[in-house]
């Protein structure tokens, strides 16, 4: 085993090193779109996160990772804003959305479509200005524009009257239906369709958007884009925000004790190297032959087989003085051992201690030190005064 300490700390700090290089490597970009606060990639919403309250003016910002069903019985909800590329909620999800309606809140809700009963109550329809067939119409050689910007502007000039651009490709959905008795036209893109719209609804509004990837930190960035942003949401009145984000991201909750540790790429994989050469070594030291074990006898218990002896000595001898003085002198031991009791003095304080700490008797703790100061008084005793001693000494310490 010795011999080959030095290859296991070789191991050992070979380990180390990949798990630190790991941990402080650069990290690559991701391009997927999650649409997370906690994302710092391009598609995601940290940025947003940190400044949601600044772009709300200072309004309280709860976040989330539930249902309407949920957040509708934990509470009043004044706003929510949810951010998702497919929003479709299942019918509790949506009978709870039209109670919060009803009682006056304000749904922000930004996702590049909309399913189901929700789509069908709102008389909504997205389409895709890349897929438009009049697009398509064109033929081949406008497959170069796909990859162009396209603007989106307010359509109140109150809110300015500046056009933000976005990489087609990532904001090319837009509104080709809606409830146009109700529903009213917030910004539109440059080819004249409505991008975020607005819809008061029973005591309510709902706010719906077909760009939510505006909302990300690579828009975030981009030139005046964080205006766009701001400008929307205030269409939030003074109320707290919760944003929610279970429609996108889910529930992102682990039950698994190393949730911290397979949450982390490094550590993920720091881990599994562990289990596999811990794996490794047992297969190959199962292999190895040892040497025989020999059988070591436990040490016998010798004390019964001592006080026999012992007894059988001054039995047969007929010493019963001398056994019986062995007696009382162990009897006194374990007076001093057990109970702490001198026992150099045998007066009334010390009778009326021993009864106290004991429960005996006092007169039968008397008798019996009286007993004992008669035997110690005679020369010679009797087998008889020797077993009578004896059972009132065994039978001090019972019960």
């Amino acid at each position: 085993m010795k011999k080959d300490l030095k290859y296991y700390i070789i191991l050992l700090l070979a380990f180390l090193a990949f798990v630190l290089y790991e941990l402080n490597k650069p990290k690559a970009l991701s391009w997927q779109v999650s649409l997370s606060k906690s994302d710092k990639n391009p598609y995601g919403t940290y940025i947003l996160g940190k400044l949601l309250p600044d772009l709300l003016k200072q309004k309280q910002v709860a976040h989330a990772n539930k249902t309407i069903y949920e957040l509708a019985n934990e509470g009043a909800v004044k706003n929510l804003l949810i951010l998702c590329q497919r929003f479709n909620p299942d019918d509790p999800d949506l009978h709870a959305l039209f109670d919060m309606l009803d009682d006056g809140a304000n749904i922000f809700i930004a996702a590049s479509s909309f399913y189901g009963e929700f789509r069908d109550t709102l008389n909504l329809d997205v389409d895709n200005v890349i897929l438009n067939d009049s697009l398509l119409n064109f033929g081949l050689s406008r497959l170069g524009a796909f990859e162009d910007s396209i603007a989106m502007h307010f359509v109140n000039p109150a809110l300015g009257k500046h056009h933000y651009y976005y990489k087609k490709r990532t904001a090319a959905e837009y509104f080709s239906s809606i409830d146009t008795l109700h529903s009213r036209v917030i910004a539109e893109n440059n080819e004249g369709y409505p991008v975020v719209t607005t819809t008061p609804w029973s005591n309510g509004n709902i706010i719906l958007s077909t760009i939510p990837l505006s909302f990300t930190n690579y828009y975030m960035l981009w030139d005046q884009n964080h205006e766009f942003v701001s400008r929307v949401l205030s269409y939030f009145p003074e109320e707290e925000v919760v944003w929610t984000e279970y429609y996108q991201v889910g529930r992102r909750e682990s039950s698994s004790p190393l949730r911290f540790v397979l949450s982390n790429e490094a550590l993920k994989w720091a881990y599994y190297i562990t289990l596999f050469t811990l794996l490794f070594f047992v297969f190959f030291e199962m292999k190895r032959k040892q040497r025989i074990i020999p059988i070591v006898k436990p040490p016998e218990n010798t004390t019964l087989e001592f006080a026999e002896t012992v007894g059988n000595l001054y039995f047969n001898h007929g010493d019963h003085l001398n056994l019986v003085e062995k007696k009382i002198l162990f009897f006194k031991e374990q007076l001093r051992s057990k109970y702490y009791m001198q026992t150099g003095v045998l007066d009334e304080d010390f009778y009326a201690e021993l009864s106290n700490k004991t429960g005996k008797d006092l007169k039968a703790v008397k008798s019996l030190f009286q007993h004992i100061a008669e035997i110690e008084s005679k020369k010679q005793i009797s087998k008889t005064e020797l077993f009578n001693l004896s059972e009132e000494l065994d039978e001090f310490f019972k019960n």
